[in-house]
């Protein structure tokens, strides 16, 4: 009998340290978690900019455009890298008008250095213009029949204010000596004119 008694004392005495043990691992587990917890917390705290510094980095930036600024009109076109150096020269052999703005402009690279390019031939009867930008109204007619509006005959344009602002290609006709990059800037300028924009919707 007293055995038997020693031995209930006994298990209940390993059961309480059983108890205990487990006990003081949870308490322990948690005591960790806690502080694992309040460490992050701390970091976060000390490091407020973390999270937009990680956003900023992976947000990508649009790209810079580069644009012709037409000043005597208030308008820019955008260019693409193969026109990026792209320059006009005023036509004085357009019909001015009654505003007194010029109706159409000479375009060039300045990368067709060679003078057989130089858009300013145009204006003495010469045809070293690659292609020009021409300002109409947006209800004006080509004079020769069978009288076509300008906006069907170039509809690479597009109208701002009260003016239709398109691309009018001299390349067939140019003097230029350079013709594998004329034809290129071509190209570009037609693919482009319908960008054209007001110099005042962008700094650019």
């Amino acid at each position: 009998m007293h055995s038997e008694g020693n031995n209930q004392v006994g298990n209940s005495f390993i059961m309480a340290t059983v108890t205990m043990l487990v006990v003081a691992a949870l308490a322990t587990s948690s005591w960790l978690i806690y502080q694992n917890n309040q460490t992050k917390i701390a970091a976060a705290a000390s490091n407020p900019n973390q999270s937009t510094t990680q956003q900023t980095t992976t947000t990508a930036h649009a790209p810079t455009v580069t644009y012709l600024h037409i000043k005597e009109w208030g308008v820019k076109l955008p260019l693409s890298d193969a026109i990026k150096d792209a320059r006009y020269v005023v036509s004085t052999s357009f019909p001015t008008h009654p505003d007194g703005l010029p109706s159409g402009v000479w375009l060039s690279l300045n990368s067709l250095a060679d003078p057989s390019c130089d858009p300013a031939t145009n204006n003495a009867g010469g045809t070293g213009a690659i292609g020009a930008i021409l300002r109409v109204s947006p209800t004006y007619r080509n004079p020769v029949a069978p009288y076509q509006l300008y906006t069907d005959k170039y509809p690479n344009g597009v109208t701002i204010g009260n003016y239709y602002y398109a691309y009018q290609s001299w390349v067939t006709n140019t003097s230029c000596s350079q013709k594998t990059l004329s034809q290129q800037a071509d190209k570009a300028f037609a693919a482009t004119a319908k960008g054209t924009i007001t110099s005042a919707t962008t700094t650019n």
